[in-house]
């Protein structure tokens, strides 16, 4: 009997693009495309440039861009740099019932070793949609304790997902994806602790770019321990959990993708903030209320996310990006929630930090009987100083849930509002063009051409 590691690698050594149906396929182009733009914005961001600064230090190596600038890196180095501005700033891709943060250890991964390689479109598309597919099935094999217990997904699990999506560009055999998997298994970790500071950032690019050097010993021959997943004795699902199961890992493997709920973020903040902030910002529109307007406003949320905001403090912007009290004030006095409105500013604005105390938040039963997948769902009630009292509606799942999908010309405005921060309009409209037709690119250079900044 095959273990877990063995069967997704060799159903991903063979995998081919043409296997995914044009909705699955399209939504992988459309995670491309937003987490391009993430990274592009996020290049621009202090603690980003720290950490292109000390890669710049001392990597030499020419192999890979890093987005955004003109600086190169060797594969792995550009991985870290491009991977923590994917995820700098809170606005990438979030899988909506896991928590699981997809794009921005996978595509780093698989891009960096595609330029070195000169791979095709279709093989980054393929890679892309292995890479995520099998970060979100490690994920389903544990239950919540491993939240509980402290563990941030993305950090935990991200190797995983990069050493697939680098090991399927470099098209390694079955049994050297599988060692690239179970190498990069064992150098897991990530730590809620993180959630808060500027660390945050770090915690998806140490695990990108340890899966792309797992791959990359793989390829040289280097193994690991194939059972590596399941083994009760030191495996991962059992060190990460009280409670697993490694057949959920493998169930419905290579009919069923996980990956569909992969969550474009419309507002650069927590997932757990955007269906109030979106509820916030609907009330205005349809009732033509301001700010100085509101008397006070009520938020219900899931237990899951609740919890997160019980003693939530905004004193520095990676707080404040978590805070529903925070977004939803701002979303009021703003008008919009986008990087514009989400800045080190307004952590200090009078009338924002006296709207965030008449904001109220509390757990709401109704949304708990819909289940963990709408963690992220939410009723919002404003009492206007007229006296009268809007909304009050639960909503399960936010919008860009896989029931209430963004149009795609919606994904792509994100996408130009970010990149024209640092690229050419023409440069843009060019990386919009090769993504949404990657399988037909012949070398994905073409594309990371486009990438580089003045």
């Amino acid at each position: 009997m095959s273990t877990c590691i063995e069967a997704i690698s060799s159903y991903a050594a063979g995998f081919e693009v043409g296997e995914l149906d044009e909705k699955t396929r399209t939504h992988v182009k459309l995670i491309i495309l937003d987490t391009l733009g993430c990274g592009l914005f996020g290049s621009t961001l202090p603690w980003v440039r720290t950490v292109r600064e000390y890669v710049e230090s001392w990597d030499r190596n020419d192999e890979a861009t890093i987005w955004g600038t003109r600086s190169r890196a060797h594969s792995t180095s550009a991985t870290l740099v491009n991977s923590i501005a994917t995820h700098g700033f809170e606005f990438d891709d979030t899988h909506l019932p896991l928590g699981l943060h997809t794009g921005c250890v996978v595509l780093p991964a698989a891009l960096a070793v595609a330029e070195a390689a000169g791979a095709t479109g279709e093989r980054l598309l393929g890679a892309v949609a292995m890479g995520m597919e099998t970060l979100i099935r490690v994920r389903q094999g544990m239950d919540m304790t491993h939240i509980e217990r402290g563990w941030n997904s993305t950090g935990s699990i991200g190797n995983l997902g990069a050493a697939m999506a680098a090991g399927y560009v470099m098209k390694l055999d079955p049994v050297r994806l599988g060692h690239a998997l179970a190498v990069a298994a064992i150098n897991s970790g990530g730590l809620q602790v993180a959630q808060f500071s500027m660390s945050k950032r770090f915690i998806v690019a140490r695990p990108a770019q340890s899966g792309v050097i797992a791959a990359q010993l793989a390829s040289r021959g280097f193994e690991g321990s194939l059972n590596a997943l399941e083994s009760e004795t030191g495996g991962f699902l059992a060190a990460f959990s009280d409670g697993f199961d490694p057949a959920a890992v493998v169930q419905g493997l290579g009919k069923e993708f996980g990956l569909l709920d992969s969550h474009i973020k419309p507002y650069p903040a927590a997932q757990g903030t955007h269906e109030p902030v979106d509820q916030t910002l609907l009330l205005m529109s349809e009732h033509g209320f301001k700010a100085p307007d509101v008397e006070r406003v009520e938020v219900g949320l899931h237990s899951i996310s609740y919890h997160y905001q019980r003693e939530l403090t905004f004193d520095n912007l990676a707080q404040a990006l978590f805070s529903v009290r925070f977004c939803v004030a701002l979303a009021l006095c703003e008008g919009e929630l986008g990087p514009d409105q989400m800045t080190e500013r307004h952590l200090a604005d009078p009338a924002v930090l006296a709207m965030a105390e008449r904001v109220a938040v509390e757990q709401d039963a109704d949304l708990e009987s819909f289940g963990r997948r709408a963690r992220c769902g939410a009723r919002v009630t404003i009492f206007l100083r007229d006296g009268r009292v809007l909304g009050g509606h639960v909503a399960p799942l936010p919008r860009g849930a896989r029931e209430r999908p963004f149009p795609e010309e919606v994904v792509v405005a994100k996408f130009d509002d970010l990149a024209r921060r640092v690229v050419s309009p023409s440069q843009a409209v060019e990386i919009k063009r090769l993504v949404m037709k990657l399988q037909e690119v012949g070398d994905v250079r073409s594309l990371i051409d486009c990438l580089k900044g003045a």
